[in-house]
């Protein structure tokens, strides 16, 4: 199953992209639901993977507008 994920869902960066990851789930909902609490386990890695993409772009975001000021001056 993780596995599954991972070539599904997993970015170059390797974050999970959500709308992949809910693709997936959607497409496997009936048999997964058999596992109790799975789903949820997947919304927090979801979630996760959501903020560390968004910190990425922040970062990268400073970084290129650090380096503009710079190159300015």
């Amino acid at each position: 199953m993780v596995g599954q994920i991972r070539r599904r869902a997993l970015r170059d960066d390797g974050t999970l992209d959500p709308v992949k990851l809910d693709a997936w789930w959607r497409g496997r909902a009936h048999a997964l639901d058999t596992f109790p609490g799975l789903h949820r386990r997947l919304d927090d890695a979801q979630t996760a993977s959501s903020t560390m993409a968004e910190v990425a772009r922040t970062h990268r975001q400073a970084v290129e507008e650090a380096q503009r000021g710079a190159s300015a001056r």
